[in-house]
């Protein structure tokens, strides 16, 4: 049974344990009682399989991340007085795009949701079969310079496997031998292209 003396419902992380203070709201969330080992508990116990919340907000475009659900509400309630509760916050990469294209005018736009179009140069029997494109990146129609990372990833039939890495420095070609990493036989190429965004 639970001792009458203390408080034995759900508190937040702004609820003091011992006198019941809400240090976020300024009011007392217990009635001046003592917490319980089991709301305690409980509250601990919710934080652990949850840590952080995450919360886009489409109208800054923008990901934010808050120490708890509670907080992420006070925060969007009044900004200006609960701006400590946030975290940290930066730039949704959902909200740009990066578009390659096979001329240096950037007016051939190359299908990259299309698996068999691909840029290349050399043959089965040269040692220079290289992926080579130009590329702008995007956020809505504004573009953004910025510098990009692209991974090629190799696989056959065989299911061997071998990658790769480069850095790209902004308005310059993509360009990448892709010979060493061929496998003998039909293979299948993998590239991974990222931006370096920050706020």
């Amino acid at each position: 049974m639970t001792d009458k003396n203390y408080f034995d419902g759900e508190i937040n992380e702004f609820v003091d344990w011992v006198n019941g203070n809400n240090s976020a709201e300024g009011a007392n969330a217990t009635n001046h009682m003592p917490v319980s080992g089991g709301s305690i508990r409980q509250l601990l116990q919710s934080h652990l399989k949850k840590p952080i919340i995450l919360e886009y907000n489409s109208v800054a475009g923008k990901n934010r991340l808050f120490p708890s659900a509670y907080a992420r509400d006070l925060y969007n309630s009044d900004p200006d007085t609960y701006g400590d509760l946030l975290i940290a916050e930066f730039e949704a990469a959902a909200e740009y795009v990066i578009k390659l294209y096979s001329d240096s005018a950037c007016t051939n736009e190359i299908d990259a949701s299309n698996r068999d179009v691909y840029v290349k140069q050399g043959d089965g029997t040269s040692d220079n079969n290289s992926f080579k494109a130009y590329y702008k990146i995007f956020k809505g129609d504004d573009e953004y310079i910025s510098n990009i990372y692209v991974q090629a990833t190799v696989r056959n039939s065989d299911y061997k496997t071998v990658s790769t890495g480069s850095n790209f420095s902004a308005g310059s070609q993509i360009d990448m031998n892709l010979s060493p990493l061929l496998h003998e036989g039909d293979n299948t190429v993998e590239l991974t292209i990222g931006a370096f965004i920050g706020t």
